[in-house]
C-alpha cells in the first residue's frame, strides 16, 4: 500500500493481485470536508452547511483528477522508471469508478464509446436503511462506471465532475484542446464537449 498526503486529504493506492493476467490498482481518496471548508472559508463558522454536508467525499469528482495526477503522473505522461516503454504500450484495460455523477445514464456513453471503449453503466439507487421509507428512496443521480478497451493507461482514465473544486477559466478549454487534440477532433460530441467543459470537467484530461 502507498499514502499519499493532498490538499483536502489523502489518498492511498492498493495492489489486491499480482499475476501474469491481472495486475489491478485501486484507489481510495478519503476527501475531508474540514479540510475543504476551512480551505475555501478559513474560520469554520464562516462556511455554510453545504461546505460540509455534500457529495464530495463520495463520488468521482474533479478532487479524483488532482488525485490521479499525483499518484499516477509518471503513467500518465508515458512514463516508467523500472520498465521504460511499458507505459506507452497499448494493452488490454478496465477502469471501474463505483461512483460517478450522472443524472444523464447516456452522457458516459456518448463520450466514450466513439474512443472505442466499452462502456456499463449501473443506476445506483439510494436506500434509506433506518426508519420508514422516505420520498428519497429510489433512483440517485449517481452511476457506477466501466471502460474496457485496449490503449494506454493514459488513455483510460476518465473523470466526469459538474461541481469542479477550482475555478473554470479559460485555461481549462486550453487544456481541453491541448491534451485531447488527436481524439477531439474526429469525436462526435465534440461541440457537446468543448461546451460543457466547465459543466462536466475535461473528458480525456
Amino acid at each position: 500500500m502507498h499514502e499519499f498526503e493532498l490538499p483536502y486529504g489523502l489518498a492511498r493506492v492498493f495492489y489486491p493481485e499480482v499475476s501474469e493476467e491481472r495486475y489491478p490498482a485501486a484507489l481510495l481518496i478519503e476527501v475531508d470536508p474540514l479540510q475543504i471548508a476551512r480551505r475555501a472559508f478559513g474560520m469554520a463558522d464562516a462556511a455554510p452547511l453545504g461546505a460540509y454536508v455534500n457529495d464530495r467525499p463520495y463520488v468521482a469528482s474533479s478532487y479524483l483528477s488532482v488525485a490521479l495526477a499525483r499518484v499516477f503522473g509518471s503513467t500518465l505522461a508515458d512514463r516508467s522508471k523500472k520498465r521504460p516503454g511499458l507505459a506507452a504500450g497499448p494493452r488490454p484495460l478496465t477502469a471501474t469508478i463505483e461512483v460517478v455523477p450522472a443524472a444523464d445514464e447516456n452522457v458516459p456513453h456518448r463520450l466514450f464509446e466513439p474512443l472505442g471503449d466499452h462502456v456499463e453503466t449501473w443506476r445506483l439507487v439510494v436506500d434509506v436503511l433506518d426508519g420508514p421509507p422516505s420520498s428519497n428512496s429510489g433512483p440517485s443521480s449517481y452511476v457506477k462506471l466501466r471502460l474496457e478497451g485496449t490503449g494506454r493507461l493514459a488513455e483510460l482514465l476518465p473523470v466526469l465532475d459538474d461541481a469542479k473544486h477550482y475555478y473554470i477559466g479559460d485555461d481549462e478549454v486550453e487544456k481541453l484542446f491541448a491534451r485531447g487534440d488527436v481524439w477531439l477532433a474526429a469525436h462526435p460530441e465534440r461541440e457537446f464537449i468543448a461546451a460543457g467543459v466547465a459543466r462536466l470537467g475535461c473528458a480525456r484530461c
